[in-house]
């Protein structure tokens, strides 16, 4: 049970809804005279893909909608496009020259992937008297630096269990926000640690994990559930104690040094509150 505890997974759950065309459109099936497209996002899970650069995309349509297609560019090539031509011209566009999604039971249900950067992602459905509706989602797909390679150590407070992940993992800092980090495929591929930086560097004047005279960043985790439940509690957690106990005295323990060594105090919780109080090292090589 306990080694379990460490066997963390980075759930990232999240949908956005984007419609287009009349809010009238598709509310009454079998009376429409117009196409309509509804378009929902989600975030993929570590089992769907890789959410730093895919996205999920469903599309419910009405009984006007003979066909759907979908178009994923930069945000900027997008915007430049309708710009000079309009939106319309940029629908046609879509059908043109973007992918055909299938349509079962009026969902269409597809995954967009490897995108790096700002995306707009365009869906376009064609009536049967070839009149075009369109819903558009934008995505930005995260890049990363390493910064080193490790260990990583993870272990109970009280003592009574420590359990060190193989060495080979990395540290890595995201492009467009140096404050964000990540030990990335932790728990396997598309399972990552997240790590957010606060406030201002600053130098360590103790021995603290003898790192004294090394500089540092306050660092709190993005909390995450876990794959193991904890009997009729339900899902298990996982979050730094500064967060959890609302007491910005824990950050004093959570630092991540200018020679990317990490150290956090953790805390594992359940539907009913408190489970566990551990740690959470990175120990580069």
């Amino acid at each position: 049970m306990k080694k379990k505890l460490f066997a963390y997974l980075l759930a990232l759950v999240g949908m956005a809804t984007f419609s287009a065309c009349t809010e009238e459109a598709g509310t009454e099936p079998g009376g429409d005279s117009q196409p309509s497209v509804v378009l929902y996002q989600y975030t993929v899970s570590a089992n769907e893909g890789n959410a730093d650069n895919d996205t999920h995309l469903r599309v419910a349509v009405n009984n006007q909608v003979s066909d759907i297609y979908y178009l994923a560019e930069p945000t900027d090539t997008h915007d430049a496009y309708i710009e000079s031509n309009g939106e319309e011209a940029y629908s046609q566009y879509v059908v043109d020259n973007g992918t055909q999604a299938t349509v079962t039971d009026g969902v269409a249900d597809f995954y967009v992937t490897g995108l790096f950067g700002a995306y707009t992602i365009t869906v376009v459905g064609v009536g049967h008297n070839n009149s075009l509706c369109a819903a558009n989602a934008t995505f930005f797909g995260y890049t990363w630096n390493t910064l080193a390679t490790g260990r990583v150590v993870a272990a109970l407070l009280d003592g009574t269990f420590e359990f060190t992940v193989a060495p080979g993992f990395t540290l890595q800092q995201r492009d467009d926000n140096p404050d964000v980090y990540r030990i990335p495929n932790l728990y396997g591929n598309g399972n990552h640690l997240i790590i957010q930086a606060q406030g201002e560097p600053q130098t360590e004047t103790d021995d603290f994990f003898q790192q004294e005279g090394v500089s540092y960043k306050t660092v709190v985790f993005e909390t995450m559930g876990t794959p193991y439940s904890y009997g009729d509690y339900g899902q298990i957690s996982l979050s730094d104690y500064a967060t959890y106990a609302g007491d910005q005295s824990y950050l004093y323990y959570n630092r991540l040094y200018a020679n990317n060594y990490l150290y956090a105090q953790s805390i594992y919780t359940v539907s009913a509150g408190y489970l566990a109080q551990g740690y959470v090292q990175f120990v580069p090589d």
